[in-house]
């Protein structure tokens, strides 16, 4: 075999030439993100390494060879609001802040009275000023602000009257010229805030009923299934349906029993069990990528947590902690952890015995795509359950390895057990 030292100077050159090559190869695999964050990591390990040929190609293959995509659906990580210059604490309650504040929100649309004039609950909800708003009711409303207090005023609250008695509103604010009433800005098609705007596809009085509630979560998990490949048996949760623009359905499940009965009669799987599924099978398959890159393909050694984390892949350190961590999910597998990592060694006095990751992985992908060819609903067993030894063997050469291989791991019950598949 022979082997070389990538050169300091021409290092960048090549690995430009290697990262071309494998566009032009990759275009025709399908796209996986695993992929291209495995490369990146080989390209930036070639200035400090001695590599063979086959150092290099051996990853390739490993990872061009797969064509499965998994889809972990991750609850999206909450996004907070920026912070804002809100006004000090008790800032509102002295009604004279209120009186500057009126003022100056007058000031800015070039209007000044020799009084305080108090904005109606539309104007402010028509320029944003909530603060004003919230800050009026709290001190009892404008009635209640301008009794005994001579310079206080209320502007009428029906637009056409204010105008009336006010008409330098309309030529200080031209955007108010032509408009009979303020509200009727909340009543525009691209307005989705307000819960008094109803949509143009609204459903007709009396049109949910439960077999319409069925018919409606079968069509949606449909389509899902043909967009992101998702099983049609599972049942989504009620804040996927939001998220989607379907809040119609999300409160007619829940009107109508909610989301554990509405599963249930349903005949789907409900997301607790689904997720724990396709979680694992992620945490398999990526160990499984790892194992390929780093580890020449052996499975029988667990990895360092302290090289996840370090080569970055922190979403596979996040999945083994989740799963029951490096010192379960070690014996769970079969594997071997090294020493060198803290607190290694399967030191829990404990041995689910042999085990292989290659089957786990090939098995846990079989039982996914047996739940893509179903349909809802279900008559029974409305779980992920193991496959059964005659349909395994119905799947060619694939199926009796795997059958030989569960025989050898202790039969399907043991081999379930491990998995969380149903018996």
């Amino acid at each position: 075999m022979s082997c070389f030292r990538l050169a300091p100077q021409p290092t960048s050159l090549l690995n430009h030439v290697l990262f071309l090559l494998f566009l032009v190869v990759f275009r025709t695999e399908s796209f996986l993100a695993t992929k291209i964050i495995g490369f990146s990591r080989l390209f930036a390990t070639f200035e400090h390494a001695s590599l063979s040929a086959d150092d290099i190609v051996a990853p390739f293959a490993a990872l061009t060879a797969r064509n499965l995509t998994i889809r972990l659906h991750h609850k999206p990580q909450q996004q907070r609001r920026p912070h804002t210059n809100r006004k000090p604490r008790g800032y509102w309650s002295n009604v004279s802040n209120l009186e500057h504040e009126v003022k100056e929100f007058w000031m800015e649309r070039n209007l000044t009275f020799n009084f305080v004039l108090l904005p109606s609950e539309s104007i402010l909800y028509f320029y944003n000023r909530h603060d004003l708003r919230g800050a009026i009711a709290s001190l009892g409303g404008r009635e209640a602000i301008a009794s005994g207090r001579p310079k206080f005023r209320v502007l009428p609250g029906r637009w056409a009257d204010a105008v009336e008695q006010y008409p330098q509103l309309l030529s200080s604010a031209p955007e108010l010229m032509n408009r009979q009433t303020l509200w009727d800005v909340y009543k525009q098609p691209d307005d989705t805030k307000r819960r008094w705007e109803h949509s143009c596809a609204r459903k007709e009085k009396g049109y949910w009923n439960i077999t319409t509630v069925y018919k409606e979560l079968y069509n949606y998990t449909y389509e899902y299934r043909q967009q992101e490949d998702r099983p049609c048996i599972w049942m989504p949760r009620l804040s996927e349906l939001a998220a989607h623009g379907r809040s119609d359905l999300k409160q007619a499940i829940q009107r109508f029993g909610g989301y554990d009965s509405i599963c249930r009669r349903a005949g789907m799987i409900s997301y607790t069990e689904w997720a724990y599924f396709e979680g694992q099978l992620c945490l398999l398959v990526e160990l499984k990528g790892y194992l390929d890159v780093y580890h020449d393909g052996c499975y029988k050694n667990f990895p360092c947590v302290s090289d996840l984390e370090r080569r970055g892949y922190k979403r596979l350190h996040s999945l083994i902690q989740y799963y029951g961590g490096r010192n379960f999910l070690s014996l769970k597998l079969g594997m071997v952890q090294n020493t060198q990592d803290h607190g290694g060694g399967n030191d829990m006095g404990v041995s689910f015995g042999a085990f292989d990751l290659e089957l786990a992985v090939k098995l846990l992908e079989f039982v996914r795509s047996d739940q893509l060819r179903k349909s809802p609903p279900l008559k029974q067993y409305r779980v992920i359950a193991m496959p059964s030894s005659d349909k395994l063997r119905d799947r060619a050469e694939r199926g009796h390895w795997m059958h030989a291989k569960i025989c050898e791991y202790g039969g399907y019950e043991n081999v379930a057990r491990r998995l969380g598949l149903a018996i």
